[in-house]
C-alpha cells in the first residue's frame, strides 16, 4: 500500500477530524471514502461534468466536478 503525506488548512483539517469522530472511524478512512465518492461520481458524469441531486422529487443541489 502506498503512503501519501498531505497538508490541509486548519479549517479543513478540523472538519475531517469531526467527520471521523461522528462516523466512528479514522481521518484516513474519511479521505478514502471521499476519494471513492469522487471517483464514482466522475464515472457517472459525462460531457458538462454536472450531476443533479434530487430528493423527494425536488432538485436539492447541482454538483460540478471538473
Amino acid at each position: 500500500m502506498g503512503k501519501l503525506s498531505v497538508q490541509f488548512d486548519n479549517v479543513l483539517s478540523k472538519e475531517i477530524e469531526e467527520m471521523a469522530k461522528k462516523k466512528g472511524t479514522t481521518e484516513t478512512e474519511i479521505l478514502r471514502r471521499a476519494i471513492a465518492t469522487y471517483r464514482a461520481l466522475g464515472k457517472e458524469i459525462e460531457g458538462d461534468g454536472r450531476i443533479t441531486v434530487i430528493r423527494d422529487n425536488k432538485i436539492v443541489k447541482e454538483l460540478t466536478i471538473s
